[in-house]
């Protein structure tokens, strides 16, 4: 898959990130349990973090992985700042310290799992 797809793979995943985090109850959801919201964030932020490794790789194939691994979390962190920040403005949802720290634990994590396996190269 080339550059643009993947682009556009990280572009859609944003936005379903967005359009759920618009939602009062996303999927349906009243309460859920608070370690099953954390896992939810560090699975979906690590996800999005890898897709953006991929995007970037592919743009930049002479760029030292570490730094496309840096850049990626960055993005994927900065990116969860804002999404919490939107949460502010829906009824029913509220900005989470907990939840930013999840996301960036899973964009953090899912860099070190792409550069340990190899899959940076």
């Amino acid at each position: 898959m080339g550059s643009a797809w993947w682009w556009l793979a990280a572009g859609l995943y944003a936005l379903a990130i967005f359009l759920l985090a618009g939602q009062s109850y996303p999927l349906g959801i009243k309460h859920m349990p608070f370690l099953v919201d954390k896992a939810i964030h560090v699975l979906v932020y690590g996800a999005f973090s890898a897709v953006l490794f991929a995007a970037l790789r592919h743009s930049r194939p002479r760029t030292p992985s570490l730094v496309l691994a840096s850049v990626a979390a960055v993005i994927a962190v900065l990116y969860g700042l804002s999404d919490e920040y939107h949460q502010s403005f829906i009824p029913f949802r509220r900005t989470d310290a907990y939840d930013l720290a999840a996301n960036a634990v899973g964009a953090v994590v899912a860099q070190g799992l792409v550069l340990w396996s190899g899959r940076g190269q």
